[in-house]
């Protein structure tokens, strides 16, 4: 375990740092900062501060669009590939397999 990225760790949690915030500080991975810090209790002021400085709604529903975006052209492909390779089927054909299912 390294110590002193450990203690360091701590006492940015204990100034209001937030997680991401004292990984780069301390160039230590998140979850072993998360599993460090998981008693060190906030105050509410300390909270809303880094809340703040979460991520905005803003960016996260420009994010959702752009992937929703990509997926339904991801989608648009496989139902153009699809449609190439799958020939009309007759009437009596689709009647057959009715009576199938």
């Amino acid at each position: 375990m390294k110590l002193e990225e450990k203690q360091l760790a701590i006492r940015l949690r204990k100034e209001g740092y937030s997680i991401n915030e004292i990984c780069r500080k301390a160039n230590v991975a998140k979850g072993s900062v998360s599993v460090w810090v998981r008693n060190v209790e906030l105050t509410k002021k300390q909270k809303e501060k880094i809340s703040e400085k979460g991520i905005k709604k803003e960016v996260i529903e420009r994010r959702r669009k752009t992937r929703l975006t990509r997926e339904n052209a991801k989608r648009s492909v496989v139902i153009e590939g699809a449609e190439k390779n799958i020939n009309r089927i007759s009437k009596r054909e689709l009647f057959v397999m009715g009576i199938i299912f």
